[in-house]
């Protein structure tokens, strides 16, 4: 194949042919959902890749899935720090078949100068949350964000800091691509839910009516408020089980 013009433009055309491919791509990999068409325009094939791998609907990454849960396929988030670590275990205790997922946000190892950056998800993190997958028997996946976190969270927690507000660039990360980017993996793993290590509880009203958020058990670490913006598409297929514990106890 020949590359024309650059991933960013979304095409590739295959040499010798008419036939066109067409997706997203994200730091030079395939990402999402790429269409095939014919010398005549017409959709031949539509396939699932992240990054850059086919998904295919019994298999992630050459490794076939083991439907031997109980409670379903539940994709976690995990940071590499306790709190989802704990999260991912207390759901594979519990029969779900847990499936890792850790996002990348920033190029660390272009500003760190050599030294350790701790924060969410910097590649110690990554790594410690691969580790953790692996040792326990989950799949893993990384998800690269650097892109839309750039361009919707360091652009406007800057331009708001410098205007002299002080923005929270969990909020903003959490209502806009946070979630989004979550639940577009679970589908495409098959995963009806998806979990954080959050301290907060999510619950649906009386007579199914609206999801809401309410506070976690500890007063001290609660973190509803950095999930207020969910939709309720969101917190309906959102689950949170160390919201009910106090730190200590994890």
């Amino acid at each position: 194949d020949e590359v024309r013009g650059t991933p960013s433009e979304m095409e590739r055309t295959l040499v010798g042919q008419s036939k066109k491919r067409t997706g997203a791509y994200l730091n030079d990999l395939l990402e999402g959902e790429v269409k095939e068409y014919d010398e005549k325009g017409k959709l031949v094939k539509t396939t699932q890749y992240i990054g850059g791998e086919e998904v295919k609907s019994d298999h992630y990454f050459g490794i076939p899935f083991r439907d031997m849960s109980k409670n379903g396929r539940i994709l976690v988030a995990m940071s590499g720090g306790v709190d989802s670590s704990v999260t991912a275990l207390m759901l594979h205790d519990q029969g779900y078949e847990v499936i890792g997922v850790t996002m990348k946000t920033w190029d660390y190892a272009d500003t760190s100068g050599g030294k350790r950056i701790t924060g969410c998800c910097d590649l110690d993190s990554i790594n410690d949350a691969r580790n953790m997958a692996v040792s326990r028997g989950f799949h893993h996946m990384i998800i690269d964000i650097r892109e839309e976190f750039g361009d919707a969270i360091i652009g406007n927690f800057t331009s708001e800091y410098l205007a002299g507000r002080t923005p929270n660039p969990c909020v903003l990360c959490n209502t806009f691509i946070k979630w989004d980017a979550l639940l577009k993996r679970a589908d495409m793993m098959d995963c009806e839910l998806i979990a954080t290590g959050h301290y907060a509880n999510v619950r649906q009203l009386e007579d199914g009516g609206r999801w809401v958020v309410s506070l976690g058990l500890d007063p001290g670490k609660d973190q509803s408020y950095v999930l207020w913006g969910l939709e309720q598409e969101h917190l309906a297929r959102t689950r949170f089980p160390i919201g009910k514990f106090h730190k200590s106890d994890i």
